[in-house]
């Protein structure tokens, strides 16, 4: 009888409550949280449990920031995906996830075979432009084709670093970029 309006964790971290001791089971009637019925616990169940209270609510305590922290990075991270300062605010969810689809793509970048890294299309352009770089449409450009025969590109979209190198991209890579040029840089 001594239980009787303890409250205490079990294991699963569920809120307990012993509320009457029933003389038919001996055994004492313990209810979880707002659920419809009761468990049956004999003292020896309830002395356990709280012989382990502190640890569980450390425990708890833990699971509840480590819970919290992966919330914050994963908003984080999707905040990252999201950021295009502007560039996909006043798309339809659809437009809008297409362009962020492109955008996102992680991918290795090399310059004159050297390994520049590895990042997102969106941040690879927005450094080159940072630092001097430049988007260009071409037409109609002439080319040779691996079986030698001349081919005709109706368009090309550039990314063109300082040295004049380039990078071929995107259309949507070239709106983007024309975008930052705009509004940004």
């Amino acid at each position: 009888m001594q239980h009787i309006g303890l409250n205490f964790m079990d294991m699963q971290y569920n809120n307990l409550t012993v509320e009457s001791f029933s003389e038919h089971y001996n055994r004492y009637m313990v209810k979880q949280g707002n659920l419809i019925g009761h468990q049956l616990m004999t003292d020896q169940e309830i002395e356990f449990y709280l012989s382990k209270q502190e640890k569980l609510i450390r425990l708890k305590k833990e699971s509840e920031e480590r819970e919290r922290i992966e919330q914050e990075e994963q908003k984080q991270l999707e905040q990252q995906y999201n950021n295009t300062y502007g560039y996909t605010d006043n798309l339809t969810p659809m437009q809008k996830g297409k362009i962020l689809k492109i955008l996102n793509t992680e991918e290795n970048y090399y310059s004159n075979g050297v390994e520049i890294g590895r990042m997102t299309r969106k941040d690879f352009i927005k450094s080159i432009l940072n630092n001097g770089g430049k988007v260009e449409h071409k037409k109609d450009i002439k080319y040779y084709a691996k079986n030698y025969e001349l081919k005709i590109k109706k368009n090309e979209y550039r990314l063109v670093l300082q040295d004049n190198t380039f990078y071929e991209i995107t259309k949507t890579e070239y709106d983007y970029g024309l975008y930052l040029i705009n509004t940004l840089i």
